[in-house]
């Protein structure tokens, strides 16, 4: 699986270095796994993008299992990027992980908990009860480029998001080709399963 995979130099990856380093300093200040949908929001408001909203999550899913075939980036900022952005982790670099520290991971292979044998590093994501008291504030995040957006991402956790349209409609998950084409409105986020919806596909009594 990930032996297919070959090193490549930052300046070479299809991502832009601006993208990278944005991702870098943002997973150096995190403390638990980022909303995805915001990050990739601040991300076009601060370059000014005139890529949509879309374009930025696509790269960002694309990107997260790359993390760790990237140089000139340290283990340990590779670890937080993969935290951060909640990636499942790759064989390879989780044994090699494992001779130097602490490593726990999910049944998504996310990292749960690393520790950094002799000091360092520390990571340990939070419950999903303490995640969600933390966002139960955030559980409502419109979504869209504009004001006349008809949709709205609920329960946004990272985990289980579903997208409800202002007319009631409520589209469940379905899994989906993770290399297939869909519109960012069809997406359903669930950040290390990489679950989507596509439109006219869900069963009629799903509709």
């Amino acid at each position: 699986m990930s032996g297919k995979n070959t090193s490549f130099e930052l300046e070479n990856y299809e991502e832009t270095k601006e993208w990278i380093n944005f991702i870098i300093e943002k997973a150096g200040k995190a403390v638990a796994p980022l909303n995805l949908t915001q990050l990739c929001e601040t991300f076009r408001k601060e370059t000014k993008s005139e890529q949509s909203l879309n374009f930025f999550y696509n790269k960002c899913y694309r990107f997260r299992s790359k993390v760790h075939q990237l140089k000139d980036v340290d283990t340990d900022t590779k670890v937080r990027m993969i935290f951060s952005l909640n990636a499942s982790i790759d064989a390879d670099f989780y044994n090699e992980l494992k001779k130097d520290a602490e490593v726990v991971l999910d049944d998504g292979r996310r990292i749960v908990k690393y520790r950094k044998i002799g000091g360092g590093l520390s990571l340990l994501r939070k419950t999903p009860m303490q995640e969600r008291e933390t966002e139960r504030k955030d559980e409502k995040i419109l979504i869209g480029n504009d004001e006349g957006s008809d949709e709205e991402m609920i329960d946004d956790n990272g985990r289980n998001a579903i997208l409800e349209t202002k007319a009631g409609k409520i589209l469940t998950h379905k899994e989906y080709d993770r290399g297939a084409e869909f519109d960012y409105e069809d997406l359903i986020q669930t950040d290390g399963d990489q679950k989507y919806v596509k439109r006219g596909l869900l069963p009629k009594s799903e509709r």
